[in-house]
């Protein structure tokens, strides 16, 4: 046991130091904690892959090569931390504004006891899930758990895991969790079932507390709680962190990158870092599922379209630079594992293309399934989109001028994303009624806390309207 808390704890440290390297923001501790969790699984797992890919004969010993990396981070963090203080009155500079702050005011007593008995609740559900489905849902051992065993046990063989023989089994489809599976084994020196269910309550737990924080830090604690009680509250999130689906290490990684350029467009000192930073989260969100990619395709589009439009096609350039720079590492290793190791994907099956695409009945019939799915998602008593339109209502909507560029990327990257998937169901060649009924709610649910967040942004806070009516009430005398 104490292998395994190890296993999970090592990546989060790795994260730690790895962002430290970034000059911190205030404001922002919170929520990098959570962020390293994520950023830190991604890197071990692409360790463990490299590893792979070279036969390095030292793979069993990753916890090594881990312990070399921390070292090696906390060197770094060492010498900039030196290098910083010497250059501290550059750092202050007039020329670099503070963040815009978050709206003042003390988080409401009832809102925190809610999120507390929601967070009560939802752990029982996942515990009570995990005692129920100790191996998972079917993705998770048809998938995920059974290529971990391949790269755990193969040897030499390992490549056998992309093998068309169990073309079934999806073998196309990225390594990020399986790699962190049997990464976990490795360091347990064993197969678990304990190691899929602790990657899955540690991303369920870093998806949740990446929202908060980020709302937090935004929008001040009492939205950033509403925001958590409509995530920790879907039953879908809850059951699918606990199924070991990699539907909510993806959503992480969208929230991210997402979340990371709306912080980055209030803190130009930090242009560079924080967009890096985001595009480095988008590349993991590639190397997770295959969805990652079209996710990394509409983030890419959006940012250009929104700063082409404001600042010029050449400024805009500039603006995608570091966002692609972040990208690259594991987009390289995405190429790599899809033009080396993968077989072809059978969703763009050229026979038939033509003829699924212009069916007009396909069209009408992927609006209506995403129409009547976004009424019944998450499994809620009472659809959250009610709920969601109703505090809107009561609150108004507000984007401060400073978020306008990034709630503008926001909006797009995610439009695009979901038009991407309504397009592949168009032109799928499995069966379309049982393709979407088997998927679509885990689709939605990728961009869910991204929504949330986005929505939450564009809705005044709580404090702000406090703020509005004693101003009123001064007026008024």
């Amino acid at each position: 046991m104490i292998f395994l808390w190890q296993s999970l704890l090592i990546p989060w440290l790795i994260g730690l130091l790895f962002l430290a390297l970034f000059e911190e923001a205030p404001g922002y501790r919170a929520f990098n904690c959570f962020l390293a969790a994520g950023l830190g699984l991604g890197i071990c797992s692409s360790a463990y892959f490299l590893l792979l890919v070279v036969r390095a004969p030292w793979r069993h010993g990753i916890a090594l090569i881990e312990y070399a990396l921390l070292a090696a981070l906390a060197a770094a963090n060492l010498y900039w931390w030196r290098k910083r203080r010497r250059s501290e009155d550059k750092l202050r500079d007039s020329h670099n504004p503070p963040l815009p702050a978050a709206p003042a005011g003390k988080p409401s007593w009832m809102l925190l006891l809610s999120v507390a008995a929601v967070v009560v609740l939802a752990a029982a559900a996942f515990l009570v899930h995990l005692s129920k489905y100790p191996h998972g849902g079917w993705d998770a051992w048809a998938i995920w758990n059974l290529r971990a065993r391949f790269l755990f046990r193969g040897g030499q063989h390992w490549r056998d895991a992309f093998t068309d023989l169990i073309s079934w089994s999806h073998p196309d489809y990225p390594l990020l969790v399986p790699g962190l599976v049997a990464r976990c084994w490795e360091y347990m020196g064993r197969e678990s079932l304990l190691a899929g269910q602790g990657i899955g309550a540690m991303f369920t737990l870093a998806a949740a507390g990446l929202l908060l924080t980020a709302l937090a830090a935004l929008r001040g604690w009492n939205q950033a709680l509403v925001g958590s009680l409509a995530l920790v509250g879907t039953p879908l999130f809850i059951s699918s962190g606990a199924s070991q689906y990699a539907d909510v290490p993806i959503c992480f990684f969208v929230l991210a990158s997402l979340a990371l350029l709306v912080i980055e467009g209030r803190d130009p000192r930090r242009h560079w870092s924080l967009a890096a930073l985001a595009g480095l989260a988008a590349g993991f969100a590639a190397w997770t599922k295959n969805e990652g990619l079209l996710f990394v395709l509409a983030i890419v589009v959006a940012r250009f379209a929104t700063f082409s439009r404001r600042e010029g096609i050449k400024s805009a350039g500039k603006r995608c630079a570091p966002l692609l720079l972040g990208l690259t590492p594991p987009l390289l290793l995405v190429l790599y594992f899809k033009l080396s190791l993968a077989p072809p994907t059978d969703i763009f099956a050229a026979s038939g293309l033509a003829q699924r695409l212009l069916d007009p009945s396909r069209y009408g019939f992927v609006a209506a399934s995403f129409f009547l799915q976004t009424v019944s998602f998450g499994g809620w008593f009472i659809t959250p989109v009610l709920l969601l339109a109703i505090y809107g209502f009561c609150l108004g909507v507000k984007v401060d001028a400073v978020d306008r560029p990034a709630v503008s990327t926001v909006g797009i990257a995610l439009a695009l994303t979901i038009a991407g998937y309504a397009a592949i169901y168009v032109v799928t060649p499995l069966d379309l009624g049982f393709h979407i009924a088997t998927s679509i709610d885990r689709l939605q649910l990728q961009v869910w806390p991204s929504l949330l967040l986005l929505y939450f942004l564009v809705i005044r806070a709580p404090e702000r309207v406090s703020m509005d009516r004693k101003k009123r009430k001064k007026k008024a005398r």
